[in-house]
């Protein structure tokens, strides 16, 4: 019964140094970390006037967006337009031709 007092005493004794132990390491992190804070806060100073020209480029940026959309749907109008006129011009060269084709066919007959 001594010997297993005895061991609670030394392992009481031990506690005490391991918390001891950690205090003193939490004691160093925080030592390390507080120069650490300090480098943090004129960054966040810095930070703040940038957000603020931030703020008008996004706006910028979304007004350039719609800007892109509308010339990107005036394109493609004038695209279906170009096509539409196309197949316009396709279909007076065919009747052109077939005029051309008939009158061709005429002519023989004609000179008879």
């Amino acid at each position: 019964m001594l010997a297993a007092a005895k061991k609670q005493t030394i392992s009481k004794k031990e506690w005490q140094q391991q918390q001891q132990q950690q205090m003193k390491q939490q004691e160093q992190q925080l030592k390390l970390q507080q120069p650490l804070k300090q480098q943090q806060q004129p960054l966040k100073q810095q930070q703040q006037p940038l957000k603020q020209q931030q703020q008008p480029l996004k706006q910028q940026q979304q007004q350039l967006k719609q800007q892109q959309r509308l010339k990107l749907q005036q394109l493609k109008q004038q695209l279906q337009h170009l096509g539409a006129a196309a197949a316009a011009s396709d279909a007076a060269n065919v009747a052109a031709a077939a005029t051309a084709a008939a009158a061709a066919a005429a002519a023989p007959n004609l000179k008879h």
